[in-house]
């Protein structure tokens, strides 16, 4: 069965830069004080498999998703997710690799791109 190895945000909400988490074959949490981002995180893997509703990912516009600065830094001017999932079982027949990359990138125009 096919797993979530890792997600990467760049820029995305409150996560300013590029921020990776690995996960192992198993179980898995997301643990952390409240405002730490947890939910920001689900948000992402929501956003890089194609959900597109404002309600979803707890924004007024697609653009909300993007960092938009704090004390000492400045608003980024888009945000990427890249989540890699295992296929070593070979779950997705049609892709001979074991690992599967899928990204999602909105610019601060409003422009998707995959």
């Amino acid at each position: 069965m096919t797993y979530i190895k890792e997600v990467e945000l760049d820029n995305f909400k409150s996560f300013a830069g590029h921020t990776k988490f690995s996960f192992i074959k198993g179980f898995n949490i997301i643990a952390g004080a409240n405002g730490s981002g947890k939910s920001n995180i689900i948000d992402a893997m929501m956003f890089v498999l194609g959900a597109s509703s404002k309600k979803e990912m707890r924004s007024e516009v697609l653009t909300d998703l993007i960092f938009n600065g704090g004390k000492a830094q400045k608003p980024a001017e888009f945000a990427k997710v890249n989540i890699i999932l295992d296929n070593s079982d070979k779950t997705f027949s049609a892709y001979e690799e074991n690992e599967i990359s899928i990204s999602r990138k909105i610019d601060s125009g409003g422009e998707k791109r995959f």
